[in-house]
């Protein structure tokens, strides 16, 4: 593990020792090939949550270049993704170009939903050049943000030019604020997954809300956004037309 990464989770060793679910966290970490049966029936060992939670840091800290990512995606899978924000560095030299396209959308979020609807036929149509960001190089895919009846929402989508004006298509998805803050959540992991391609054994799906599943496969290094439903006759819900699929550069 780099040392950057054990200084973070120093850093937040205080309240990842109180506030860990140990259980599921070290769970996912064995299914992930991070940690042992042995390792795990350790930690398990421990008589408190917080002992249980202080053995599993010990343990993390003494593993590999994957622990670190690897004890991220556990948090997240086990419904603690504060805890796994807490394990992002912030320093600001070290961003990636996805985070720094994030903090775009994030700012088109903030103002958008400042600025408000109460505007006229020509502010609205230059706000809406104002509020997309390419996702690639010839401008068929965009994240747009746009208010709708007092919600705001945040859309990938491809867009089709019509008449002088980009007309958004049936290919894409579509996000409330909270979903959006959900998917935002993941994207560090999904980097690294794309990142690890190869190494990776399983496939990660994560459920962002509203029949929306955001999908990685170890064969194909491309995060598929797709609308889901159950069909009454099926046991599980089944992937529609209705999404998107990103590559590596349109992540990024």
């Amino acid at each position: 593990m780099e040392q950057k990464h054990k200084d973070l989770i120093k850093a937040n060793y205080s309240t990842l020792v109180k506030k860990m679910m140990s259980g599921s966290v070290a769970g996912h970490l064995y299914a992930s090939h991070i940690i042992t049966d042995e390792m795990r029936q350790k930690i398990e060992a421990e008589k408190t949550s917080y002992d249980k939670n202080r053995k599993l840091l010990n343990i993390i800290l003494r593993r590999g270049s994957t622990a670190f990512m690897g004890l991220r995606k556990a948090l997240l899978k086990a419904n603690q993704g504060d805890l796994s924000r807490l394990l992002m560095n912030t320093d600001e030299d070290s961003k990636t170009e996805y985070e720094k396209k994030l903090a775009m959308a994030r700012s088109l979020v903030i103002n958008t939903k400042d600025r408000g609807t109460s505007e006229s036929k020509k502010d609205k149509r230059l706000q809406e050049q104002r509020c997309r960001i390419p996702l690639d190089d010839v401008n068929d895919l965009f994240l747009t943000v746009m208010p709708y009846k007092g919600i705001l929402y945040i859309h990938i989508r491809h867009l089709a030019e019509s008449h002088g004006r980009l007309i958004a298509t049936k290919k894409g998805v579509t996000f409330p604020l909270d979903r959006w803050l959900k998917f935002e959540a993941l994207l560090p992991d999904i980097q690294s997954y794309i990142d690890n391609v190869g190494q990776e054994n399983d496939e990660a799906q994560w459920h962002v809300g509203g029949g929306v599943f955001v999908s990685l496969s170890p064969n194909n290094p491309t995060v598929d956004i797709r609308h889901f439903w159950k069909p009454d006759d099926a046991t599980q819900p089944v992937p529609t037309k209705k999404g998107v699929t990103l590559n590596r550069n349109k992540l990024a």
